[in-house]
């Protein structure tokens, strides 16, 4: 039943997280972190590293947004090192709802933790570590899964306090 663990948070904007949706996240985040370390074109490194950069210095200057908007396209030039048509297709349409899902449940002090895990995920596709690239991908989802759970829950509680209050 845990599986199917489910928090109701109206006000910003979900109805559910439920632990099934990001294990399921994880498993292919991890295999495609993998692959991305086998794949990977000096281009697509690059990019990840350009904007590594971007994430870094916008978490600096305190630039939330575009910290997030770095996070993210950093994740999908993942799903396309991967070189995995399948993978890259059951992402696509997670894409657009992580956005939302790490916007909402960022901060400021969220910002150089997860550009050191991201520089460490980088460095293993560069260096071709496929189980270091799956293992520090898989530490990456549950530490994120954490965090929303930890920020949906207490909306959850905001919103129930608030309304026995009326």
């Amino acid at each position: 039943m845990e599986h199917q663990q489910a928090l109701r948070v109206g006000s910003h904007g979900f109805r559910y997280a439920a632990r099934c949706d990001h294990d399921q996240v994880g498993t292919v985040a991890r295999r495609q972190a993998g692959l991305a370390a086998r794949r990977a074109t000096d281009a697509q490194l690059r990019n990840m590293e350009r904007l590594l950069l971007l994430s870094r210095k916008a978490a600096e200057a305190g630039r939330l947004r575009e910290v997030v908007t770095h996070n993210a396209d950093f994740h999908q030039q993942i799903v396309e090192a991967s070189g995995n048509p399948l993978l890259q297709d059951l992402m696509s349409p997670l894409d657009s709802r992580l956005r939302r899902l790490f916007r909402l449940t960022s901060t400021l002090n969220d910002g150089d933790p997860i550009c050191g895990e991201h520089e460490r995920l980088h460095e293993a596709i560069r260096d071709h570590d496929e189980l270091k690239a799956e293992e520090l991908a898989r530490a990456h989802v549950a530490g994120t899964r954490a965090s929303a759970m930890r920020y949906l829950a207490a909306g959850a509680t905001e919103n129930r306090d608030s309304s026995t209050q009326s």
